[in-house]
């Protein structure tokens, strides 16, 4: 496969980011995900061995013996993954409040009734009513009510 200079270090940079993801869930949920980590650093390696060959040296660095990502280009997977946390925690918090106050408006019953598009138009405003809050107030009004 022939790779220009720009597709060399997208593909290196989507690895960066999938072993990360995935090295985190291997350590977290479930060791299969550390196997696929460990299969995306080989890959990695691999393409890092030919790097000068684009003249993309810069983009490496030896680690005990071995090609590994610079920590210029490794700080950028990680200022990069952290934007994508930041986005998601959101949304997720948003997406799950909705669905829970979904789920107390019309009942399980009639919520497993619906099908996704149903769903969705149902849940969609009260998610980004969630939003609108949280942009304008981040988790200042978030509380948990002692019953």
């Amino acid at each position: 496969v022939e790779l220009t200079r720009a597709q060399y270090e997208v593909l290196i940079n989507a690895l960066q980011i999938a072993s990360t993801v995935y090295g985190v869930m291997g350590d977290m949920v479930d060791n299969k995900y550390k196997k696929q980590s460990g299969e995306l650093d080989e890959l990695e390696s691999c393409l890092l061995e030919n790097a000068e060959e684009l003249g993309l040296s810069e983009m490496v660095d030896v680690f005990q013996g071995k090609k590994v990502v610079h920590e210029e280009y490794l700080n950028k997977v990680i200022d990069d993954l952290s934007e994508y946390e930041e986005y998601s925690f959101w949304d997720l918090l948003a997406r799950k409040l909705a669905g829970r106050d979904l789920l107390r408006k019309l009942g399980e019953e009639k919520l497993r009734a619906m099908d996704d598009r149903e769903y969705m138009h149902a849940e969609y405003p009260i998610e980004d009513e969630y939003h609108k809050e949280f942009e304008e107030h981040g988790l200042e009004r978030v509380e948990i009510k002692k019953r």
